[in-house]
C-alpha cells in the first residue's frame, strides 16, 4: 500500500504472487510464491510475463476488500531485452570515461539503475481512500485570519464526506491549503501523507464571487469597470464558476525528505452569501 515514490511502502500483509507467460497455457509455465515483505525478488523466464495476486492474507485484520480489488490487477513485464537492459546500465570500466566529471557519472550511474529497476519492476499497490482537509492561511507572515480558529473543529464522515468550518473578513487575501492523506487501512493507522504527482484534486471556490449569484454578479461588473482591478478580480472569481482541476504542489528541489502533499492557491473573500443552498450547511 502507498505510492510508487517509495516513501509510503506499507506490507498488507502475506500476498500469494502467481507468474505465468503471456499468451501461453499456464500448464506449460506458471510459478506461485509467497511474500512476506514490501519487495522481493524473483527468478521468471526472459520472456512477457504475467504477474497477479491471487491471495492476501494478515495476521492485523481482514484483506478481503483489499484483494477484490488488487485480484483484478494484472501486471504484464517485457524481459525479452532484459539482456540489453543489463549491458547499458554497466559502470565505465579502468578510465573509459576519464573526461567526465566524478559527480557527473554518479548521477549518470544512478539514473541508469533506477531505469533498470524500472525495467523489472511490477508493483502492486493498494492506494485506499484519499481525503481532504483545507485550512486557511496569511498570504505572508503568520497572522490568524481565519476567525472561527477552533469553534468547530475539523470532521470526517469516513468513508464519505469530511467538512470543516471556516470564518473570514470580506475583502480577505488567503491561502488555501488542502492537505492530502490516503487512508489504506484507517482501522490499524496505516496512512500515507505523500501522494503520486500526478494526483489531481477538483476544487469549486463558493467564497469569492460568482455570475451565477445575481448580487455578486453586480460586484463582479463594477469590478470590471474599475482600472488595475483585473489581478483582484480574478482573486475573486477563481474556480468560482469553473473548478479548478489542480496538480499536487511540486516537492521542494534538494529537499532530504518529500513533505506531506498539499495543494494551495490564493484566493479573496467576497461579499456574505446570505442566499443559503441545498449542498450549504452555513449560508
Amino acid at each position: 500500500g502507498g505510492t510508487k515514490h517509495g516513501n509510503c511502502n506499507h506490507p498488507l500483509g502475506n500476498a500469494t504472487v502467481e507468474f505465468t507467460i503471456d499468451g501461453c497455457d499456464p500448464t506449460y509455465y506458471k510459478q506461485t510464491s509467497v511474500q512476506t515483505s514490501v519487495s522481493a525478488t524473483y527468478q521468471v523466464p526472459a520472456h512477457k510475463i504475467n504477474a497477479r495476486l491471487t491471495n492476501l492474507k494478515s495476521n492485523s485484520g481482514d484483506r478481503t476488500e483489499i484483494l477484490k480489488k488488487l485480484r483484478t490487477i494484472v501486471n504484464t513485464i517485457n524481459l525479452k531485452n532484459i539482456g540489453e537492459v543489463d549491458e547499458h546500465t554497466k559502470q565505465p570500466q579502468d578510465g573509459s570515461d576519464l573526461n567526465q566529471d566524478v559527480s557527473q557519472a554518479a548521477e549518470a550511474t544512478a539514473e541508469l539503475q533506477a531505469s533498470e529497476e524500472g525495467v523489472k519492476t511490477i508493483r502492486f499497490q493498494y492506494d485506499g481512500i484519499l481525503t481532504f482537509r483545507p485550512t486557511i492561511a496569511a498570504v505572508a507572515g503568520g497572522e490568524q485570519i481565519d476567525s472561527a480558529k477552533d469553534c468547530h473543529p475539523y470532521e470526517m464522515d469516513f468513508p464519505v464526506s469530511s467538512k470543516s468550518f471556516h470564518v473570514l473578513d470580506y475583502n480577505t487575501v488567503f491561502k488555501l491549503r488542502v492537505q492530502l492523506l490516503q487512508l489504506i487501512i484507517p482501522e490499524e493507522d496505516v496512512v500515507c501523507a505523500i501522494v503520486d504527482q500526478s494526483t489531481q484534486v477538483r476544487i469549486q471556490n463558493g467564497v469569492g464571487l460568482s455570475e451565477n449569484n445575481p448580487t455578486e454578479k453586480a460586484v463582479i461588473s463594477q469590478l470590471k469597470k474599475q482600472k488595475n482591478e483585473a489581478d483582484e478580480l480574478a482573486l475573486y472569481t477563481k474556480c468560482a464558476d469553473i473548478p479548478c482541476i489542480l496538480n499536487v504542489d511540486a516537492p521542494v528541489d534538494n529537499a532530504s525528505e518529500r513533505p506531506e502533499s498539499m495543494i494551495t492557491l490564493n484566493l479573496k473573500a467576497g461579499i456574505p452569501n446570505v442566499i443559503s443552498s441545498s449542498d450549504a450547511e452555513y449560508p
